[in-house]
């Protein structure tokens, strides 16, 4: 041990050995440094213990590595070689068993060329050309797939220093290289190209990376190896590509068919067109016409018939979900286009993934699971119905329940009667006409006596497919209002209940207070054509107001009446005519006023009208 700092300069040139190797112990690492290097120069064998177990010291080791190199002693060739173990000291130490020449540092020297996260490549790639060992050639081709180019552009000089010349003319250091090694037709570069396909490399960035696997999928397509498949499936599955997808249509082999199938469900329009083009080469031309790399593909799908199109459909509603949670807040086209289609596909499997995206709000889920007329659908369909859901997705659940014909369903929809939003409650009536459960006519007539216009024709109409007498005589009492839609509803559906069930109850009405009643319930007798009508409704030739009277003339002209009744209805409408005309004619010679316009077209209808139907009567008395 020195007490004081010695000079290794003055040691070197007196060529003090044993004063450097000394030196080597000293507790001050730049003297130690200093040491290592004079002994490296004077190239002195006695050093070369010394230097390695100086190697020991991790921050000697660069250092003394460098010295065994120009020492050039045979001794040093198995710490070198463990050395390259160490990313810290790799470079140095390759260059170091360069130096020494030795063929017992060819096999490690090509491991630790298989060690990219470590660094160093280039250097042992240099190195294993000086070497010119045969054993080197795999080694080196398999060093064309590194992520660095300069690393490549070694490899192939190497190469070339190996007898193996044409590399440095393929590989110049650029990304171009991969798609260059295609070209090649040399099947050894298909392992170095796979491992660009799947090796991910953390270190460089995410767009060269992508760069680089889609140029490599085109080189693997063009060699045509059947070592390649499974790697580009492989890859297809973990980030689909146009490149990989056309590269597996290039190699025709009939494993990439469902894989190419599933990539039809990828986010990229182009890379779902490549997959159906591929698919044509394997003899799958169906998917061609239906997938254009457009938002509607995932509509298309499901015109199929074609149970594999599951898998990418599922696989779209599985990473809109995705979106949805993450909180965009909305479903794309595509997710809404891949339920739709799941629908129509039929297949069970799609109905775990219906109700996920039911439950992420994708309301034609909803509209989907109806299609399948499975009860497992009632309970997510009765959640979605809940008020918690969107807008759109309670309608379409509303809708959907009404198809299914559970009975569970009866209660939330008689809830959803009383919905915030207007088209849900029509939607929630209209369901439960199509269940047909008497606990809904008590709800349903409550809804059809609402004020709420737009509630009202709904449910009413619903009523119409009630064989229930609370039913008729709620229909009966809806004719009497002055919502014209709602008049018309409860009068199609009381000619839907047909004269068996609403016949008597019609008669009866005619002599109801309410002239609307009596006018309306005129109107659908006529319709119904119940022989039973024809003596009411000539008693009603007399009522006390012409609308009443007017609408029993036209009921009978539709029945089978004797000529005497129709020779009343021809004098009834003669009058309704009559009176119509002066009416006409006093509002011509009368003021102009907003609407006038609009009511002289309709009077000029009710005209015309009246017109025909007293010819027709008439005919009828002549025949």
């Amino acid at each position: 041990m020195f007490f004081f700092e010695p000079n290794c300069g003055k040691m070197e040139q007196a060529l003090d050995v044993k004063g450097l190797i000394k030196a080597l112990r000293d507790r001050r690492y730049r003297v130690r440094r200093a040491a290592a290097q004079a002994l490296g120069r004077i190239r002195d064998g006695r050093a070369v213990e010394s230097l390695i177990a100086a190697m020991s010291t991790p921050s000697d080791r660069v250092v003394a590595a460098e010295a065994l190199g120009n020492l050039g002693d045979i001794r040093a060739v198995e710490p070198l070689a463990a050395a390259l173990s160490d990313h810290s000291v790799r470079c140095v130490a390759a260059k170091a068993l360069g130096n020494l020449g030795d063929p017992r540092a060819i096999e490690p020297l090509i491991r630790s060329l298989g060690d990219e996260e470590g660094g160093g490549a280039r250097d042992v790639a240099q190195v294993l050309g000086n070497l010119r060992d045969a054993r080197a050639v795999g080694p080196l081709i398999m060093t064309l797939g590194h992520w660095d180019g300069w690393c490549r552009r070694a490899a192939a000089e190497s190469l070339e220093k190996l007898g193996e010349s044409k590399w440095v003319e393929i590989v110049k250091g650029d990304n171009e290289d991969f798609r260059r090694l295609g070209h090649s037709r040399d099947p050894r570069v298909v392992e170095p190209l796979i491992k660009v396909l799947l090796q991910r490399w953390d270190h460089v960035s995410c767009r060269y990376h992508r760069e680089v696997r889609c140029l490599a999928a085109e080189a693997l397509g063009k060699l045509r190896d059947g070592r390649a498949v499974e790697p580009l499936i492989t890859a297809l599955g973990k980030e689909a590509s146009v490149d990989i997808a056309q590269a597996l249509g290039e190699l025709s082999d009939s494993r990439a068919v469902g894989p190419l199938i599933l990539a039809l469900g990828a986010w990229d329009g182009p890379t779902r067109r490549a997959a159906a083009e591929s698919l044509v080469k394997l003899g799958e031309s169906t998917w061609v016409a239906l997938v254009m790399g457009e938002d509607g593909d995932t509509r298309r799908l499901g015109q199929s018939h074609d149970a594999r199109a599951v898998d990418p459909l599922a696989k779209v509603l599985c990473a809109e979900e995705e979106c949805l949670y993450r909180g965009w807040g909305f479903a794309s086209d595509r997710a809404c286009g891949a339920a739709v289609a799941l629908g129509k596909l039929g297949d069970e499997r799609g109905l775990e993934f219906l109700f996920r995206a039911l439950d992420r709000g994708i309301s034609e889920a909803a509209t989907a699971l109806a299609e399948f007329g499975d009860s497992r659908a009632v309970p997510p369909l009765v959640k979605a119905l809940e008020a918690g859901s969107c807008m759109e997705t309670r309608r379409s659940a509303a809708a959907s329940l009404g198809r299914l014909d559970d009975s569970r369903a009866v209660d939330p929809l008689i809830k959803a009667l009383d919905d915030s939003d207007k088209n849900v409650r029509n939607l929630a009536a209209t369901a439960l006409g199509e269940l047909n459960d008497p606990r809904a006519v008590e709800p349903l007539i409550r809804a059809a006596n609402q004020s709420d216009y737009g509630n009202r024709s709904a449910a009413i109409l619903a009523l119409g497919k009630f064989s229930d007498s609370r039913a008729v005589e709620a229909l009966i009492l809806a004719l009497d209002n002055f919502d014209g839609e709602a008049q018309s509803a409860a009068a199609v559906s009381l000619i839907g209940l047909g004269r068996e069930l609403a016949g008597e109850s019609l008669v009866r009405a005619l002599r109801h207070a309410e002239t609307f009643i009596r006018k309306g319930v005129a109107q659908v007798l006529g319709k119904l054509g119940d022989a039973r009508a024809v003596a009411p409704l000539t008693s009603a030739l007399s009522d006390r107001h012409e609308d009443v009277r007017s609408a029993a003339a036209v009921a009978l002209s539709e029945l089978d009446a004797e000529p005497e009744v129709i020779l009343r209805a021809i004098e009834v409408l003669s009058q309704d005519r009559a009176a119509l005309s002066e009416r006409v004619i006093g509002d011509v010679n009368g003021e102009e006023y907003m609407g006038m316009e609009e009511t002289r077209r309709q009077w000029g209808i009710r005209l015309e009208f009246l017109d025909r139907k007293i010819e027709e009567m008439k005919r009828r008395i002549d025949q």
